[in-house]
């Protein structure tokens, strides 16, 4: 069951995408903190699209899937700062179990993983 939601590139929408990263991160189950991260690491994936100006950022994530994985994605008309050495980059590495940037075709995608730490009844 996967759960995506677009919305404009506007950092006017970001709470929309974060209460739907920690109602989702919930529902799979994840710790108190895990959540937190979560939540903060799809901002933080989300402001580092912004900056490149996109028409909308896309999230996509599967709570019946462990590890949750989480997909930001859009095609920015700017600049990214998608170095490995920069503040975004150390913030989503340190918030996930697994990272991963795709940035082919005209657009830019950021993959995060994170692991249940909580038993699954």
């Amino acid at each position: 069951m996967t759960i995506s939601l677009s919305i404009p590139g506007d950092a006017a929408h970001m709470s929309v995408l974060r209460a739907t990263a920690a109602s989702v991160a919930a529902r799979a189950r994840l710790t108190l903190d895990q959540l937190e991260d979560v939540r903060l690491a799809v901002e933080e994936a989300a402001t580092t699209l912004l900056a490149g100006s996109p028409a909308a950022i896309e999230v996509s994530m599967d709570p019946t899937n462990l590890p949750l994985t989480v997909t930001v994605s859009a095609s920015p008309t700017g600049p990214v700062d998608l170095d490995p050495k920069g503040f975004s980059w150390t913030i989503l590495s340190a918030m996930t179990d697994e990272f991963e940037v795709d940035a082919s075709g005209g657009s830019v995608t950021l993959t995060m993983r994170f692991a249940s730490l909580t038993p699954s009844t």
